[in-house]
């Protein structure tokens, strides 16, 4: 398997059974979001969050094949462990 391209903590994770992939969202530094095909063992970078946020609640809709981030919190020098209210969706195909 390789390895991480990109440092996460605090992340969401979700197994992708019709696809065969499992998601990983959000991190308490950085946007970046990734794909890793569990039949291939590859990863794939998908498009980064709009909002920094760490634990996030993710769903997959199968039927729509899309995937909601749904809020999570913001955790800043200024404000610590701020939930926030961020909605954002990504089509999965």
């Amino acid at each position: 398997m390789e390895s991480l391209k990109y440092p996460h903590s605090y992340h969401a994770l979700e197994y992708l059974e019709n696809c065969g992939c499992i998601i990983l969202i959000g991190e308490e530094l950085n946007t970046v979001c990734e794909i890793f095909d569990i039949y291939s063992k590859k990863r794939m970078k998908l498009p980064d969050l709009n909002i920094l946020r760490e634990n996030i609640n993710i769903y997959y809709n199968n039927t729509t094949s899309y995937l909601y981030s749904l809020f999570g919190m913001n955790s800043t020098v200024i404000e610590k462990n701020k939930n926030t209210d961020v909605i954002e969706v990504l089509c999965i195909k």
